[in-house]
Formats: structure tokens, sequence, C-alpha cells
């Protein structure tokens, strides 16, 4: 009996835990029928409608001031430092900005003068003597034909001239060879005054008065503020067509070189407040022609593809683009899109309208 009574209270707690989630299954279903259904409403956004017109299209970049008619003072011969151009100091093309000492030079030369001198002398004494010899051989042979004079001794007079002659030879050789000397050591004098060879002013030295250089070694850099021209490195895959600065349009050449992979361009520039190494802002222009222009946020890059959204009723659908140049003004596209509408907003707005939300276009 009591097994029969605890069967028939389980079934009643079952059945009323039955009634108890239907009863709630029902309520819960009213309540949502009487939740009213969101409202979706339309995203604001601008449009644009592109058309065909000449461009100039440029990107912001920093130049390098270089210049070519900078120099350095260098040594050419070994000496000790008299005299340096103090750094600061403003220079004319000629001035004297470096002294060498050249008394060892000058001591040398004097030594060859007085040598060539002596050649000289000994040149002449010989010469004398060669004349000497040759009139009494002559007169020898006179007196040999006559039988006054013995083969000996005319053949001793021929040995004495043919050694003068050697001597005198070896004495203009020896003459030569000094001139030649001399005209080494007064090129090497030159060496040892070194004058600019630009209007500048001292920008470093390199070596102090007293310091003994060798051959090769800078002693001073000059600067100018002449010739100077702006280095522009891009991507080599980036080509341009020229440089804005101080709002002039500049040319650019191609150096045929690059640094650390990046292509370098020079542009002359007329500004001759340029310091070489000096940084300037300027804009390389990476567009010129007939293109349409787009506005950035008109670009939506999804998936390393480009699109643009192209108003439809109340909607709009993504167009892929193909980008020929990107620009501080704006973007040039591969394809046409004259007389479409073209959405413009932040990439998360054209994301939504990617979805399917409607738009509704803001005027003005």
């Amino acid at each position: 009996m009591k097994k029969w009574i605890k069967i028939a209270l389980f079934l009643l707690i079952v059945v009323l835990l039955v009634i108890g989630a239907v009863r709630l299954v029902k309520k819960r279903k009213a309540q949502e029928a009487a939740t009213p259904i969101a409202k979706e409403y339309a995203v604001l956004v601008h449009t644009f409608q592109p058309k065909r017109e000449k461009l100039t299209l440029t990107s912001d970049y920093i130049a390098l001031v270089e210049n070519e008619a900078n120099t350095k003072i260098a040594s050419k011969y070994p000496g000790r430092v008299l005299q340096l151009a103090k750094v600061g100091s403003k220079v004319k093309k000629g001035d004297i900005v470096v002294r060498l000492d050249d008394t060892p030079l000058r001591s040398k030369l004097s030594n060859l003068r007085y040598q060539k001198e002596a050649t000289l002398q000994a040149i002449a004494s010989t010469k004398v003597v060669l004349h000497n010899l040759e009139k009494i051989h002559a007169r020898t042979k006179k007196l040999m034909d006559v039988k006054g004079a013995s083969v000996e001794q005319y053949e001793k007079e021929q040995n004495q001239i043919s050694s003068t002659k050697a001597k005198l030879a070896s004495l203009r050789a020896q003459l030569a060879s000094l001139k030649t000397n001399i005209e080494e050591i007064q090129n090497e004098l030159t060496y040892t005054t070194l004058r600019s060879n630009v209007d500048g002013v001292v920008a470093k030295r390199f070596a102090n008065e007293g310091d003994v250089v060798m051959p090769g070694k800078p002693l001073l850099a000059i600067n100018t503020d002449k010739e100077s021209y702006l280095l522009i490195r891009v991507p080599k895959e980036t080509k341009i067509y020229g440089i804005v600065y101080k709002g002039k349009t500049y040319p650019v050449t191609p150096l045929q070189s690059t640094f650390n992979s990046l292509a370098e361009y020079r542009a002359n520039v007329e500004n001759d407040s340029l310091v070489a190494g000096q940084r300037v802002e300027t804009s390389v222009i990476l567009y010129q022609g007939d293109a349409e222009l787009l506005p950035q946020d008109a670009i939506l890059n999804r998936d390393g593809k480009s699109y643009v959204l192209v108003v439809q009723g109340d909607g709009a659908i993504a167009k892929e683009v193909h980008i020929v140049a990107s620009a501080n003004e704006g973007v040039v596209v591969k394809e046409s899109l004259t007389g479409q509408k073209i959405v413009v907003a932040k990439p998360d707005i054209l994301l939504k309208l990617l979805s399917g939300i409607k738009l509704k276009e803001i005027k003005g």
C-alpha cells in the first residue's frame, strides 16, 4: 500500500512540473509578442560623383640637402702644419687656408741649384777642353801626313777626345736630371701652400698647428652655399615626376643608384640658405595626367583588394577597383567611375553598408 502511495506522489509532482513549464513558456511568448519590433535605421552617408580632370598628386617626403661644391683640403706633402684657417672663418676662392713647413724642400732646392751651377760650369770648361783637343788633333793629323807626328800620338789624342765627349755627355745628362729634380721640388713647394677652391666657410678642422701630416690626410672642410641640391630617396617601385618645394615645382633626375634599397633622385632647387646635411620637408609628385580623383575614404581595403561602394537605390554594392596612385589629394583608380555615386565614409560604415544596411544620403 505504501509503495502505491509513493508512486502516486511522484506522478503528481511530475504532472505539476509539466503544467508549470507549459504556463511559463506561454507567458514568455506572450511577453515577446507584446514587445515592439526594433526599427532598422538607415546609415547617413556622404556621396561623391567622380569627374575626369587634370590632376597632380603629391605625397609628403623628407629630402636631404647635398652639396657637390663642398670640399675637403688635403695635404699632398708630408710636413708640419704652420698655419691653418680657423673654423667659422669665411674664405674666398684662392685664399691661402693652410701653410706647411717647407724648410726641408727649400734646403734641398738650394742644394740642387748649387749643383746645377757647378754642372753648368763643368760643362763649359769641358767644352773648352774638347775644343782645344780637337784643334790639337787636327794639327797632329797634318803633321802625321808629312811624317811629323807618330800614329801613337794621333791615337792617344783620339782617345782623349772620346773620353772628353763621354764626360760632356755625362755632365749634360746630370744637368737634365738636376733640372728635373728642381722642377719636382718646385712642384712640391706648391703643395705646402694650400688654397681654397671655393667661396665658403671653414666648417671643420682635422688637424692643428704643429701637427705632422701625411699625404692624403684631410686638413680642412670648406662648405659653400652654392650648388646645393635635394636628394630624394623613394621605394624603387615608386615612380616620381618631380617635387614641390616652397610652393615651386622642380624636375628630378634619377641618379641610377640606391641607398638601403631606396632609389635616389636629385632635384636642383633655388635656395642659397640650404646647408649640406639638412633635412627639409618637400612633396614628391606621384601622378600627373587626366583622371578621376576619389577621396581616401571612398576606398575600402579588404582581403588584399580595394573596393568602392556604388549607391543603388537605398543601398550600396561593392565594386572592385585597382589603385594607380594614392597621395595627399586622394586616390586614382584604373576603372572609370564617372556618373556613379560613390559612398564616402569610414571603413566601419562601409562594412555596415556591405552587410546590407540601408543608406541615406546627406545632402550638401
